[in-house]
């Protein structure tokens, strides 16, 4: 799901991502002593340590080819105070851990916060997105204007791939939650009033439905409503059968250009916010594919949504992915997207009878909630899970998540994309590889360990994991990169390590061979997630039976479950309300699931495996339960 949007330096507006702290570094940082984290729980046989820090509200990196890496401080003011002092745009290059400053916005022009997007071809051809575009950084720091881009809405210029056409492939994040101006554009992402006429532009001609949404005039100076419609200015109406005409550039899309600005074209469209883009390796399932993480919809504005997870697309050229009206492969006319509508009516569609079958279909799904922002592929045996993708989950902050321990992401994700034969991708697995010893940012619980995960890049051999940090709301300097190495001490070269061992009261998972398939979950809108992988030195057993737990008055019956090794559990949901069933460590997540609908997962090894209810629990508290595996 989307990250809560920000509000920018010098009044502009919020932006794509949930960004934080801000402030001024100099250049010339000493180099950066590796520092283990033991806060971070890693798989067995790998170790995380920072790698260099003193960075401010980062929101992307990219490696160049000698391996150095370049570092984007985006002038984001999440955080700080109103009519504070806000910090400029830099970039960075840090080289064997230690960062110096390519371009320094305190005394160099050209680079307007915030800049959200980077990729380097060479140390001379930097492309940074800010808020009036795209750009070429040069080494000396000087500042070459390419293209100006539609970013004065919520969500900015995103993050920037290079394909193997030599073109620039990024995504344009839509103007507002839903496809409607309303009055959270102010109060929420704050660029309303110093860009009265701005709205989302479709890439291609759209009908609209008619249907219009109310809200307060905050334009106006008084306690009057008015009346706006998809697609058009805050206060325009719209009229059933109206044509909104399509134009390039436009929001809510991947665009490419060449590498001078030239020729720029949309390639696909109909995302919220494809915030992390990047190519998939061609000896992988997914065959050099164009791969977006898009971020869904809030509860928030004149058109909130409910319920609407984060995404991973295989990007298919001209391609519509359904936004504003097709969330998740289903029409926001659904009852799961309407937040506390006693009526259970769902949400109207901004545009004329699109179909579930107009919207391409995502990889996978991800939590609500959690911004999942920039990604990688293991592309190394040595570091093991080749052709895997890492993505940053960079943490959610509200809109509805309200757990009252904790909030979802604030860690790094591992999937794995299964192929049939001929090999066609079928499915994607997700489970945690990287994530806080305590649920949440860092600083909130007293540890060091990730603040907000953001991005995530390898080096050159693919041996060394980078993971770049946002940092600390309202903080300077505190954004970091971590890098993760294997040890040697893991799983075999190129096989799947095991995750690491959980906090009590779930005895945590330890090296052994592929892990146990979770059975998919029924009715259920969320793809079935990756099992918790197998203990060690404990032989599989066969599939034995099955049974129930009845999901109910916000309590899981029976609470406490023994069962054979090889049994399947199915939870049915009872509730009018949605649960989760999610695995203490969260190696194990089902989703949102609502009203008799169920989730299944086969236990295959012996062991006590605690779960609960992510918008109504944490492990042992509130809504929870265990399954303990006995062989008898």
């Amino acid at each position: 799901m989307s990250r809560l949007e920000l509000r920018w330096a010098r009044g502009i507006r919020i932006g794509a991502v949930l960004l934080a702290s801000l402030g001024i570094v100099l250049a010339g940082l000493p180099p950066v002593a590796a520092q283990t984290s033991s806060d971070i729980l890693a798989p067995d046989g790998y170790q995380v340590t920072q790698y260099a820090s003193g960075f401010t509200s980062t929101t992307a990196f990219d490696r160049a080819p000698n391996g150095d890496l370049y570092v984007v401080d985006s002038g984001a003011n999440f955080g700080y105070p109103p009519g504070a002092q806000l910090p400029s745009v830099k970039i960075w290059k840090v080289s064997n851990g230690n960062p110096s400053l390519i371009y320094n916005g305190d005394a160099q022009k050209g680079l307007t916060a915030p800049a959200l997007g980077i990729a380097v071809k060479d140390p001379d051809t930097i492309f940074v997105n800010d808020y009036s575009g795209l750009n070429r950084v040069h080494a000396d720091g000087s500042v070459q204007h390419l293209l100006d881009l539609p970013a004065k809405g919520d969500h900015g210029d995103d993050h920037i791939a290079i394909g193997k056409d030599n073109k620039l492939y990024w995504g344009e994040g839509s103007a507002t939650n839903s496809g409607v101006v309303g009055e959270d554009n102010q109060s929420v992402t704050g660029w309303l009033k110093n860009n009265p006429s701005f709205h989302d532009i479709a890439c291609k001609d759209v009908t609209l439905s008619g249907q219009n949404w109310t809200s307060k005039d905050v334009l106006g100076g008084s306690d009057n409503t008015v009346t706006t419609g998809p697609f058009l200015p805050f206060g325009t109406a719209a009229t059933a059968g109206q044509v909104i005409k399509g134009a390039v550039p436009c929001t809510s899309s991947v665009m490419r250009a060449n590498m001078d600005g030239s020729g720029l074209e949309m390639v696909a469209w109909g995302f919220r916010n494809p915030y992390g883009i990047g190519f998939a390796p061609d000896d992988s399932p997914l065959k050099g594919s164009l791969i977006v993480a898009n971020n869904g919809a809030d509860v928030r504005g004149s058109r909130p949504i409910e319920s609407d997870g984060d995404d991973l697309y295989a990007v298919v050229p001209g391609g519509w992915y359904g936004w504003p009206d097709i969330l998740d492969e289903q029409p926001t006319t659904e009852p799961r997207f309407a937040p506390s509508d006693p009526n259970k009516a769902g949400v109207p569609m901004a545009l004329q009878s699109p179909t579930q079958q107009d919207a391409l279909s995502a990889l996978t799904h991800f939590q609500k909630g959690v911004s999942a922002d920039g990604f990688a592929f293991s592309t190394s045996d040595t570091f093991g899970w080749k052709g895997d993708l890492f993505i940053a989950e960079w943490g959610a902050l509200g809109f509805g998540l309200q757990p009252p321990h904790g909030l979802p992401g604030f860690d790094v994700i591992r999937v794995n994309f299964d192929a049939n034969p001929q090999g066609i991708v079928v499915g994607a697995n997700k489970s945690i590889f990287l994530t806080n010893k305590i649920q949440g940012a860092a600083s909130t619980n007293g540890l060091n360990g990730f603040e907000h995960p953001i991005d995530v890049r390898f080096s050159a051999d693919g041996a060394t994991m980078y993971v770049l940090d946002y940092g600390i709301g309202g903080k300077p300097g505190t954004g970091k990169v971590w890098a993760v190495k294997r040890t040697g001490n893991g799983a075999p070269g190129g096989t799947a390590p095991s995750n690491a061992a959980a906090p009590p009261p779930t005895q945590g998972p330890a090296p052994a061979g592929a892990p146990p398939a979770a059975a998919p979950a029924s009715a259920t809108a969320t793809p079935a997630p990756t099992a918790v992988p197998t203990l060690a030195a404990v032989p599989a057993v066969a599939a034995s039976g099955t049974a129930n737990v009845t999901v109910a008055n916000f309590a899981y019956e029976p609470q406490t479950l023994t069962v054979t090794p090889g049994t399947t559990v199915t939870w049915t949901n009872t509730d009018t309300v949605q649960h989760t069933v999610t695995w203490d460590d969260r190696s194990v997540d089902s989703g949102l699931f609502g009203l008799d609908q169920t989730f299944s997962y086969t236990f295959t090894q012996p062991g006590t495996y605690g779960y609960f209810c992510i918008p109504h629990g944490s492990p042992g508290a509130g809504m929870y339960g265990t399954v303990i595996v006995s062989n008898g």
